[in-house]
């Protein structure tokens, strides 16, 4: 099919449905997810073609959002709002029941600090420090762009964050981690009071691995992690599960087999009990 389109089709014609076929519409009628696996590499296999977290276009795409970002700050700080965001919505209300004047947030795949508009304009009696974990090309120019602001900091390793964190935000990027237990053993090394998993794929399933298949130009293998499990995880390391709940979107698991079909995008917040008072 695909070289019958390349051809018969004229170029512009056949980008349309590469970039049709990239987000699903064709190949996949619009579904988000697809599949059931057992490793990211069976994924790989699955899909040869196309299978990465980034590429050099979403890279490109992620830092020319910069003065975008930018701009939204300067309008937080004249109390002008910025577009409702459930996932941060959620993380502000965190940020303002701190007791705590100044509050830094470790963002993992925060983007341009995307987070960091809704919190000010949120948050105005609240020092914010957001620090922001990114890739090392997005990590890089963020720093750049965000040069002088001292709301704001990127790192490619969380190691780098050193000074003390209050809160670690997770907004739809733990299931990118294979093996997010050695990743949240890592976040809870740097023993923050909260750790937020939001707008994450979840299920009461056996944990799964699945395809991402809604991106331009390439195809992600999800972690979509047990919630028990998580819950046991953060257990051992001393966090207690305070709060849980659905979060609000399009993206299904109708097109999966049971007892997959019933998995769902939820928000878990997790409290340290060393800091929780006696």
């Amino acid at each position: 099919m695909t070289k019958f389109a390349k051809a018969v089709l004229p170029p512009f014609l056949q980008e349309i449905v590469s970039a049709l076929r990239n987000h699903g519409t064709l190949r996949f009628l619009g579904k988000i997810f697809t599949g059931v696996f057992r490793t990211f590499d069976d994924v790989s296999r699955a899909f040869p073609e196309t299978v990465a977290y980034n590429s050099a276009d979403s890279e490109r795409e992620e830092v020319a959002r910069a003065a975008q970002i930018r701009a939204m700050i300067l309008d937080a700080r004249r109390g002008i709002a910025p577009a409702a965001v459930e996932r941060y919505t959620l993380l502000a209300a965190l940020v303002a029941a701190s007791s705590s004047p100044n509050v830094t947030v470790l963002d993992i795949g925060g983007g341009m600090g995307d987070a960091l508009p809704h919190l000010i304009y949120s948050c105005p009696e609240k020092k914010i420090r957001l620090i922001v974990s990114e890739l090392s090309a997005i990590a890089a120019a963020g720093q750049k762009a965000f040069h002088g602001d001292e709301s704001v900091h990127f790192v490619s390793d969380i190691a780098a964050a050193k000074e003390p964190i209050q809160i670690v935000f997770m907004g739809s990027s733990l299931q990118y981690f294979e093996d997010y237990s050695s990743f949240v053993k890592q976040i809870a090394a740097l023993r923050p009071h909260l750790v937020v998993v939001a707008h994450t794929p979840m299920t009461d399933a056996p944990t799964f691995v699945t395809a991402q298949v809604n991106m331009r130009q390439r195809i992600m293998p999800n972690k979509i992690i047990n919630r028990a499990e998580l819950a046991a995880l953060f257990d051992g390391l001393g966090y207690a599960l305070i709060a849980r709940s659905e979060s609000p979107t399009l993206a299904h698991f109708r097109n999966f087999p049971t007892p997959q079909n019933a998995s769902s995008f939820s928000n878990m917040i997790f409290a340290s009990r060393a800091h929780q008072p006696a």
